[in-house]
């Protein structure tokens, strides 16, 4: 019996994961996802509470573990007397990021591309308000900080960093995100 409900609410998450992947949180309907997941809609409304709690099952601990790996990093290159290169820093940024991707892929695209309507529209923003703030960290070791183009920065590494998780495989992927940090990063001093 229990095995039976873990199968309706994987093949619910699954429709929910189709839906939501094809036209975005705002226009998804519970109907179509409870009509693809094959369950009376009713009986979707026992597993998951409304659309939102849906969203949230399916993205809900990849925004945590990528808000919590930022606000890490954050802290470490941030920190009064950080010793550290902006090599060191790409590279750890890239790991990072590599290692979120291989076991968020999907919440991270839904996240990036289809959030609007829910509570996480604003993720990618709030994100890149925390990438600017480690360019700023790393700019402030220069004596060069750059709120715009740590913003500028952020963006691009952010943006990036979706496109080669979404894009690259998982063999190619932590090389092209170190790829892009480098270029954002290397000889950081000479170039702001």
């Amino acid at each position: 019996m229990q095995y039976q409900k873990e199968e309706v609410r994987i093949r619910i998450l699954e429709a929910a994961y189709a839906e939501f992947s094809n036209v975005g949180y705002a226009r998804a309907s519970v109907l179509n996802i409870a009509t693809r997941a094959y369950v009376a809609i009713g009986n979707l409304y026992r597993y998951f509470s409304s659309k939102e709690a849906l969203f949230d099952s399916l993205v809900g601990v990849a925004s945590v573990a990528l808000e919590d790996t930022v606000k890490e990093i954050v802290e470490k290159y941030t920190a009064d007397g950080a010793d550290f290169s902006s090599q060191e820093m790409a590279t750890e940024l890239a790991s990072a990021i590599n290692e979120l991707g291989k076991k968020y892929h999907n919440g991270f695209a839904l996240l990036m591309e289809k959030s609007r309507g829910s509570k996480y529209e604003n993720f990618t923003d709030k994100l890149c308000e925390g990438v600017a703030t480690i360019c700023m960290g790393a700019m402030a070791r220069y004596g060069k900080e750059d709120e715009f183009i740590a913003k500028i920065m952020a963006s691009g590494i952010v943006n990036g960093s979706f496109m080669i998780i979404r894009n690259v495989s998982i063999d190619e992927r932590e090389d092209k995100l170190k790829k892009l940090m480098v270029f954002y990063t290397h000889a950081l001093d000479e170039r702001i």
